[in-house]
């Protein structure tokens, strides 16, 4: 083994965590979710979180998500958790994302690939940084003047609806975006 593979070893060994940090992930994961079995739970050896089911946060309120996630296999549901940053999301989920009703300002650490909804209406979003690769059912955004909608145009996306809070009516809506085309 030469030098520098050596380093990269020890390195990734420095970002292992124990068997008693894993189990207290687990067990934040139990106390704050409606995920009860821990064959449901898989912790890798970088504390990362895969989630072989659904999962709904019980008004946990954070402000961000203190355990990183990596794959979901059913819907992630952090809707009125107070969250201003998509920060430690899963990378993919399965089924929908549903993060409305918090205060996040953009997409970054968002999943890329979605395989249901991606729901982030009643937020404060002012940037689509962060938009995922891929959603296969409808994207859901907030209404925002300033906002460049055309970047959905770039992303492998069925169906996008973008709603405002005060209920402007649609065609308004699209008529403000088309000026931008």
């Amino acid at each position: 083994m030469t030098g520098h593979e050596t380093s990269i070893r020890i390195a990734e060994l420095e970002h292992r965590i124990s068997e008693q940090d894993k189990t207290e992930i687990t067990k934040w994961v139990i106390h704050n979710s409606n995920v009860r079995r821990l064959e449901w739970i898989d912790v890798n050896d970088q504390g990362v979180v895969d989630i072989k089911t659904g999962i709904e946060f019980s008004s946990a309120r954070f402000t961000t998500l203190p355990v990183k996630f990596g794959h979901v296999l059913g819907t992630f549901d952090v809707r009125h958790e107070g969250l201003t940053s998509l920060e430690n999301c899963p990378h993919t989920v399965l089924s929908g994302f549903l993060a409305s009703d918090n205060p996040i300002t953009s997409l970054v650490g968002g999943p890329q690939r979605v395989g249901g909804g991606y729901n982030v209406l009643h937020t404060k979003l002012q940037t689509l940084e962060g938009l995922p690769q891929d959603v296969n059912s409808v994207l859901w955004l907030p209404w925002n003047p300033h906002m460049g909608y055309l970047r959905c145009c770039l992303v492998n996306l069925p169906r996008i609806v973008i709603q405002d809070d005060d209920n402007i009516k649609q065609e308004a809506i699209m008529e403000s975006i088309i000026k931008y085309v």
